[in-house]
């Protein structure tokens, strides 16, 4: 993230978990990026579901996406 008068700021956060690659499937679909829609096959630690099976709420909470967007607003916050 970049404030219109500074420096960039990177926020990296991560989702532990493993894939189940005995069920992951490459496609030739060009709209799917790399091919692989991760969330399909990614199970995050503590849980037996796939990232994309579990609810919109839970999935906000684990992703490395979610963690991000959080911690990007607390910085955010930070800087007023």
């Amino acid at each position: 993230f970049m404030m219109p008068e500074g420096d960039p700021h990177f926020i990296e956060q991560w989702c532990e978990g493993q894939f189940k690659v005995s069920e992951l499937q490459i496609s030739e679909d060009p709209t799917t990026p790399a091919g692989i829609d991760f969330a399909k096959y990614f199970v995050p630690s503590g849980h037996t579901e796939t990232l994309a099976s579990l609810d919109s709420k839970t999935r906000a909470r684990l992703s490395d996406l979610g963690k991000a967007m959080r911690s990007l607003e607390v910085w955010l916050s930070l800087q007023r």
